[in-house]
Order: structure tokens, then sequence, then C-alpha cells
């Protein structure tokens, strides 16, 4: 088996959720930090191999497209912290560091880290957390490739599974060498098979939008409602913003922290937690390296 591009982390309640409200800070502090993620995101690391170590219940990170896995360092130490949970990030990125590879092509990847990991002696289930166009990666692993023989949970961060129309621009850009692209264009052979295969009995995929994602607007990151399907909002965020803010990692916090059959199956929202509005700048969560 060939070799799994990822970096580990070291091995380690539920919480309010968010509804869709404008954030009441005017200045938008998450902006700068945004700004700040994307930056980092750029810099290449090494591929380590996977440490041994036992994984029972471990969490993969898939950052999405144009991006690097080291988007996920706020997201990976709060997880680690606050669930006690070993933590993966999987690095996408192939000649270049940014990851623009096709989507069944960066799944096959994912699909290989996970039956590593299943190797384990102690290995129970895998959830994943996708960002962006890492959720499609993530939703197609679980239905077309694991067919829940490891995962348990797909949680989506602002993920067109039904598109974008800022695909559009990137077919303009990049279409003529880039098949991920397309892909992401609404109605697209791909999004149209992940809209109608079925979740693999005892799954569950939830996507979380941002309220102000203008990469992926509201509408576009909603998945079928369907049993074991469920869609929730952080308001006040934006794409990047559902990587750090508060209120979003509270949500992804509480889809993680339930039980195998702990969430709603009827397709709804999954009512794991009470409302709360929208963040401001003191719920930014995570700080950045030193570097920034």
């Amino acid at each position: 088996m060939s070799a799994t591009p990822l970096v580990a982390a070291s091995t380690g309640s539920r919480a309010a959720s968010t509804r869709s409200r404008r954030s009441a800070c005017p200045e938008r502090p998450g902006l700068r930090k945004a700004v700040q993620l994307a930056i980092l995101s750029l810099q290449r690391e090494d591929d380590p191999a996977l440490p041994s170590c036992r994984f029972r219940r471990p969490i993969i990170l898939v950052h999405g497209f144009a991006s690097t896995s080291r988007v996920f360092l706020p997201l990976q130490r709060r997880l680690e912290r606050s669930l006690g949970r070993t933590v993966l990030r999987v690095n996408l990125g192939g000649l270049i560091p940014l990851h623009t590879q096709d989507i069944r092509k960066s799944a096959r990847v994912v699909n290989q880290l996970l039956e590593q990991l299943s190797a384990s002696p102690d290995f129970e289930f895998a959830d994943v957390v996708g960002h962006s166009m890492g959720g499609l990666v993530a939703a197609y692993l679980l239905k077309f490739l694991d067919r829940g023989k490891c995962i348990r949970r797909v949680v989506t961060l602002g993920t067109p599974h039904r598109g974008t129309p800022s695909a559009v621009a990137g077919v303009v850009l990049l279409g003529l060498f880039n098949r991920a692209v397309w892909q992401m264009l609404p109605g697209s052979r791909l999004i149209r098979e992940l809209e109608q295969a079925p979740l693999p009995e005892g799954c569950d995929l939830v996507s979380i939008a941002g309220a102000e994602d203008s990469l992926v607007p509201r509408g576009f990151t909603t998945v079928v409602t369907r049993p074991g399907h469920g869609n929730e909002e952080v308001g006040g965020a934006n794409h990047w913003e559902l990587l750090f803010a508060t209120p979003a990692f509270d949500q992804i916090r509480a889809v993680l922290a339930c039980e195998p059959k702990g969430l709603d199956r009827g397709g709804q929202s999954f009512g794991y937690a009470a409302p709360r509005t929208g963040f401001a700048g003191s719920e930014l969560g995570e700080p950045f390296p030193r570097a920034f």
C-alpha cells in the first residue's frame, strides 16, 4: 500500500448551536484572522509517516480547493483538547502544495489512510470533517468507497453539496487543466451522483453553513433531506470563519460528541444543542502561530 500523506497530532459536551443571524461586530475582526489562515495554508509541509500509536476513534480533517491541511491547525488543536481524540490532517497537495486534484482521486487517498487506521486493534470508527471541496471528498468517500465500513459520521463546513456559482470563475481560469472546478459546478455529474446516492446504514452526513459565506452561498451547502442527513448554519460566519470561530466549533464538537445513534435520523435539523446568536470578535477561538 502506498504511503498516505498526512500530518498527525497527539491524542488529546454538548455545546450551543447557532442559527442564522448577522454578526453584530461592524469591524468583522474575523476577516483579518481569515486572511492569516489563508496565508498559512499556502505554506508547504512535509508528509510524515503514520505515527505508531493506537487509533480508537480518530477524526480526519480534509481541506478544500487551493489550500493545504494547515488551515485546520486551530480546529485540530481544539478538537484534541475538547474530545480527547486523535486528530489527523490529510495533505492532499500534489506537485504543488495546494489541493487542486480530482475529487474522486482525493477520496481514494483518504481511503488509503482509513484502511491503515482500521488495522489498529483498538479501532472502532472514524469521523471525517471536510472544509469546502474537502466536504465533497468526504461525502464521496463515505458513500462510494468506505460505505460505512470505517466511517461513522461526516461533517462538512461550507461545502458546495449543490455546486457553487464560484466554480464558474474557476472554470474560466483553470478549466483547461483542472477537473475539480468542473466537478463543483451546479448540476455536474459528481454533484448529481452525491445527491442521489444513499448514506450507508447507521452513518450521518451533517452540513454546516456560514450565513455570510459568499464563496458557497446559502442553499448551495444544503444536503438532501433524507434520514441521516442534516443541515445547520452558523450566524455571521463567512467561508473561512467556519474553521476557527467558536460558534462553528461548538457545532462541530456537538455533532462529533454524539454517540453513534445519538442524532435525529429524520433528515431535519439534528437538534443536538440549544439556539445561539451570531459570534463577535471575542469568539474567534484558537490563536494563530506566533509568526502571525
